[in-house]
This record gives structure tokens, C-alpha cells and sequence, in this order.
């Protein structure tokens, strides 16, 4: 701010030889001063003789501490003074500059050149007539970071409404501690993907009117190289706006990434249309092609994109169209709204997880669905809406063929709660209440903290919410989590869990009924869970039938009570054959929690006396105690 300036020390002197009607001679023989916030000028000295015809100005030299700038000599020739102010064509001038730049030397005016350490070595040449401009020598270096030759020429550079601009950058060289360099000081943090680019190149064009300015260019990269052409747009009332083009043949989005386990070559090109910021978001038409895209070891390709980016959000249609997999997704989403929005359609068909490398577990198979979204929310917790699966479909060897006509999630809420239900051939569930979901893990420990103390880890405790939950779950068949999911269960007949838990009571009460299912192979029948809290303790069963590989049943009975940081355990076991197997083992465990410990939970198991039948024999068990707490 100038008016905060304060001078000191100022001297100069002045040689004035001739100044006549017609003539001018002078010279300034030396010029200093300080500035009170730091900036000096050391020296400034120039001659200059002029006449009706021509100004000629000689040894202009100015000195800062660590900086300088020297033109030995520039000319400009006009037909008389007037057409000097006015710069008519007949008017002429030509010169040369040249000097180094240490960057600190103009903090105080610029703070952002503060940081930097190293100076810049620059030479440039000018000549041009009335309003036309001709720079053929632009060179700038540090001599480590950055090397740039340009040149350049502009046309009625007096009159912004018809100027032309024609310009060339022959060479910009960022070595590969340059981009670091010139991120930290003029960012002042580090930014990983462009310091990842390692050594850069760009050759360039750029001309035009400045209301139609087109920059053509090449970056040349260790992550592969990017052509763009670029027009800049500018209106009547100097809103600005681009368009043009990106692409690359060769793009290591690995490397840019810093993941090349799951990254590999990009082959892309991206058109841009109208692109400008409104409300702080970019705003542009987008229509482009990735030919090539690599992902888990496998190269996708034939990409498609076609929309608008708009306010944060995008509206268009994405099209996959690769021999392992058909993608079409259109519709319209936002995530940065307050409540972001969602109305998508995706149809998914050929979808071989195997070939692309997503999972090991769909040998010789593919995929098809439909999937339709059309919801409002931040997350799972206050989703409002729905999600509809239709026609999943899959084809695969040896029986495991499958498909599902339809599986839908609704999400709703109102002032007295939140509704969520899933409806399907296979499944159907309903979850209502007040609760966060995100939360609900939190809240159950919480609760468990009061029998079970020295069990919950106090990061469990923090962020607790009020949570008032009622559910129900019926699920007729599982086929869909056997030959989709890969999960070896089969339920020969339905099972149901239900149940309530609410926090501010401490009140948890959850039921399960699982007549008969299959897992891994083996067989169980009448299998009941049942789970409920109490003022003074948790009470938990466990009952069920395990069908051996003789025949033979085992049933199997197990009951928990906890309270007080003490866990009491019964599990009984029988079997209905002639050979009998049978008895019951009880423990006691007391747990409580070690200061300055890397294993901070002591556990002291009682097991108490007790009986049981192996082969018809009857054995006894003597009393014993283990301690664990390592």
C-alpha cells in the first residue's frame, strides 16, 4: 500500500545538459533510497537524449542488494512529439534488457516472493511500431529449478478491443526438485500429485484477440504426456469462460496416484465446453472418450462420458462399453448440496468379475442387473428414498446359475422416526425408530460397558447418540448369499430375527429363531438365540441341534450371564444315539483391566466341578482356575 510508505535516506543526482525547444539531454548519475518495511533501491542511473525525431536512452542500470537490471541501449524514432504520446505507427523503438532477479529483494511488496532462495538469471528484446509489439527474446532461468525461452508478439496492444496476441513458448523446463520448489513457495504446502509429475516439460502456442484467446500446448511428463487446446472466451461485461480439449496417449494415473497396484496407463480425450467457476463451483459441459483405462491389472476400455458439471454436481451419461463388462449410468448426482441428491439408472450386463480382475470367486460367469436410485442424504443415517435391484441375473456353470427378480431398499422419516424396509422375493426386513446406524456399534458397547466394563476400550464411548430401535428380519432362502456372495449358508426353511434396543433404558432384547440351515457343510436344526438386558445383568441362550457325520444328533445348549465385570457361562451337550455323550461344563470369569500393560485385560477363568459321559464312561472334573493376561 503506497500510502504506507515511508522513505529514507534518499539521494539522487541530476545532469542536465541541453532541454530546449527541440533538444533533450540528460542524465541521472545515481538515484537511492530505503524504504521504513525493508525494500532498498541501491542505484539507478540512465541517459537520454532526445530531439524532435528520435529518443535515445543509454546505460540504463538499476541495482537492488542482490538484484539487477541493465539495457544498454533502446531507441524509438518517431515524426514529432505528438505521434510519440499518441504511438502511431510511424512511431518506432526497439531495446534490449537483461539482469538477475533475487526474489527476496521485493518481498516487502510481494510477501509471496519471501520464500524464495534462488535467483533468476532473465534477458528480453523488444522492437515494434505505434501499438504493435515484437518480443523475439523472452529467457528466464534459476540455473536449477526453472529454464524458459519464449517469444512473442502482440498487435494494437493500445486498444484492448481489437488486440492480437501471437505468442511461443519454446521451451519451459521444471527440473525435478522444481516442482517442490515452486509448490512449497508459492503454496506454502505441498501438493503430492503435481510434485509426482517429476520432471516437466511444455511447449506451447498461444494467439488470438483477448476475447478469443486459444493456448495450444504439450506437457511433457515422467507420468506420461498431455495435449491440450484451450480457448479462453470473454464477453462484453468480462466474464470469462473456457474451451477445448485434454488428451493423452500415455498417462500414468499409477504413478500420479502413488498406487500403481491398482492403477496403471490412462488413454483419454476429454472435451470441455463453456467450463467457468460460479458460486465457487467450476461449471461445464463435458463430452470425451477414455479409450484405455488400467485398474487392478486390467485395461478397461471404451469410456464414454457425456453431461454437465454444474454447481458440484453432474448430469449426464457414462457408458462402458469393454468386452468384460457393458455399463450404462445416467442420471443426475450432487454431492455437495446440503442434502446431496441422487436419481441415477445404471444397467450392468456381461459383467465378468473373474476376467477383471475383481474377484477369483466367478470363474466362467457373468453378471446383469438393473440398478434405479433416486434418494436425498449425507450418509445411510438420514437417507430418504429408494434403491431398486431389478432383474440381477447370473449365468454360471455346474447349478450355480441364479437370479433375482427384484430387491428394494425405502428409506423414509418424520418427526416421530426413521422407516427403513427392504423388500425381496428372499428377504424382507423393516428397521424403524430414532437411531444412527453410523452410531448404533458405539451405543451397544456403551450399554455393555455397564456389565462388562473392563471389556470396552473407552474410544467405543465417545460420539454417543440416542438410539431407539425396533427390527425385524425374515429371510425365506439364501440362495442369493451362496451362489452370489460366495457364503457357504443354506436355509432349508425360514428364519427370523428380531428384536429392540434402546440406550437411555439400557433395554436390549433380541430373538432368533433358525429352524434348519447348512453352513460349510454341516447341518444344524432348531437353532434359538435369545438375548435380553436386565437392571443388574445381560442374559444370553444359545440352543440348537448339530447333525453329525454318523447320523447322530448333538444338541447343544449354551447360557451367559454378565454383571460386574463377571461373566458366567453353562454350556450343556447330548446326544440321542446308543452310545452315550453327554454333560456340562460352567465357568466363572472375572475380568478386569492392567495399567501400563501392552495387553490390558485380565481375565481369571473358574471352572467348576462337574460331570460328563464320553462313551458311556462317566469322568469327573476337578475344580480349576486360569489366568490369562498376556
Amino acid at each position: 500500500n503506497p500510502s504506507h510508505w515511508g522513505i529514507d535516506n534518499l539521494a539522487a543526482t541530476l545532469s542536465l545538459k541541453a532541454l530546449n525547444n527541440d533538444s533533450l539531454n540528460v542524465a541521472i548519475r545515481r538515484f537511492s533510497f530505503n524504504e521504513q518495511n525493508g525494500f532498498e533501491l541501491k542505484s539507478m542511473s540512465v541517459k537520454a537524449i532526445a530531439n524532435n525525431h528520435s529518443l535515445n536512452i543509454k546505460d540504463f542500470h538499476i541495482e537492488f542488494p542482490q538484484s539487477y537490471l541493465k539495457m544498454d541501449s533502446a531507441e524509438i524514432r518517431y515524426d514529432s512529439l505528438p505521434s510519440l504520446l499518441q504511438l502511431i505507427p510511424y512511431t518506432i523503438y526497439k531495446g534490449e534488457m537483461k539482469g538477475k532477479l533475487n526474489t527476496t529483494d521485493f518481498s516487502t511488496i510481494l510477501p509471496l516472493l519471501q520464500y524464495f532462495t534462488e535467483p533468476f538469471d532473465f534477458r528480453f528484446a523488444f522492437k515494434g511500431n505505434g501499438g504493435n509489439l515484437e518480443c523475439p527474446v523472452f529467457y528466464l532461468t534459476d540455473k536449477k529449478h526453472l529454464d524458459l525461452s519464449a517469444k512473442m508478439s502482440v498487435s494494437d496492444w493500445n486498444n484492448p478491443d481489437s488486440t492480437y496476441l501471437h505468442g511461443q513458448l519454446s521451451k519451459l523446463h521444471v527440473s525435478r526438485t522444481g516442482i517442490p520448489y515452486l509448490i512449497n513457495n508459492l503454496v506454502g504446502k505441498p501438493v503430492p500429485i503435481l510434485e509426482r509429475m517429476g520432471t516437466i516439460d511444455f511447449k506451447g502456442l498461444v494467439k488470438g484477440q483477448l476475447k478469443d484467446l486459444r493456448f495450444d500446448g504439450l506437457l511433457q511428463t515422467e507420468a506420461g504426456s498431455i495435449k491440450s487446446n484451450i480457448t479462453m472466451h470473454r464477453d462484453q461485461e468480462n466474464f470469462r469462460s473456457y474451451s477445448g480439449s485434454l488428451a493423452s496417449l500415455d498417462l500414468n494415473v499409477g504413478l500420479l496416484m502413488a498406487d500403481d497396484k491398482k492403477f496403471g496407463m490412462a488413454d483419454f480425450n476429454i472435451e470441455l465446453q463453456g467450463f467457468h467457476y460460479r458460486d465457487k463451483y467450476p461449471e461445464t459441459s463435458i463430452k470425451g472418450i477414455v479409450s484405455s483405462l488400467d485398474f487392478n491389472d486390467y485395461r478397461y476400455e471404451n469410456i464414454t462420458l457425456d453431461g454437465l458439471y454444474k454447481n458440484g454436481g453432474f448430469n449426464g451419461a457414462l457408458v462402458l462399453d469393454d468386452e468384460n463388462i457393458n455399463l450404462a449410468i445416467n442420471g443426475i448426482f450432487n454431492p455437495t448440496l446440503r442434502m446431496p441428491t441422487y436419481n441415477l439408472e445404471a444397467v450392468v450386463n456381461h459383467l465378468r468379475p473373474n476376467e477383471l480382475h475383481l474377484s477369483d470367486k466367478y470363474v466362467d460367469s457373468d453378471i446383469s442387473m438393473k440398478l434405479t436410485a433416486d434418494f436425498t442424504g449425507r450418509s445411510i443415517d438420514d437417507l430418504k428414498g429408494f434403491i431398486l435391484l431389478d432383474s440381477l441375473k447370473l449365468n454360471a456353470p455346474d447349478d450355480q446359475a441364479y437370479f433375482l427378480d427384484n430387491l428394494t431398499i425405502i428409506a423414509d422419516s418424520n418427526k416421530e422416526g426413521k422407516d427403513i424396509r427392504i423388500e425381496s422375493p428372499f428377504m424382507n426386513a423393516s428397521i424403524q425408530g430414532n437411531f444412527s446406524l453410523q452410531n448404533l456399534p458405539n451405543c451397544i458397547m456403551h450399554t455393555m460397558e455397564q456389565y462388562l466394563p473392563s471389556l470396552v476400550d473407552e474410544k467405543h464411548l465417545s460420539h454417543i447418540t440416542s438410539n431407539d430401535i425396533h427390527f425385524d428380519i425374515r429371510v425365506e432362502n439364501t440362495e442369493l448369499f451362496e451362489k452370489v456372495l460366495h457364503i457357504p449358508v443354506q436355509m432349508h426353511m425360514p428364519s427370523t430375527l428380531k428384536g429392540y434396543f434402546n440406550d437411555k433404558d439400557n433395554s436390549l432384547r433380541v430373538e432368533g429363531f433358525f429352524p434348519q440351515l447348512t453352513y460349510k457343510g454341516t447341518r444344524y436344526e432348531s437353532g434359538n438365540f435369545f438375548c435380553e438386558s436386565m437392571p443388574d445383568q445381560i442374559n444370553c441362550q444359545v440352543r440348537g441341534g448339530m447333525l453329525m457325520k454318523s447320523g447322530a444328533m448333538l444338541n447343544l445348549a449354551l447360557d451367559a450371564h454378565a454383571h460386574e465385570d463377571q461373566l458366567t457361562t453353562q454350556l450343556n451337550w447330548g446326544n440321542n444315539t446308543d452310545v452315550t455323550y453327554g454333560g456340562k461344563v460352567k465357568t466363572i470369569t472375572r475380568f478386569s483391566r492392567l495399567e501400563n500393560s501392552d495387553f490390558p485385560i485380565r481375565a481369571d477363568v473358574e471352572i467348576l466341578p462337574t460331570s460328563m459321559v464320553l462313551n458311556d464312561t462317566l469322568w469327573h472334573i476337578q475344580p480349576s482356575h486360569i489366568a490369562v493376561d498376556s
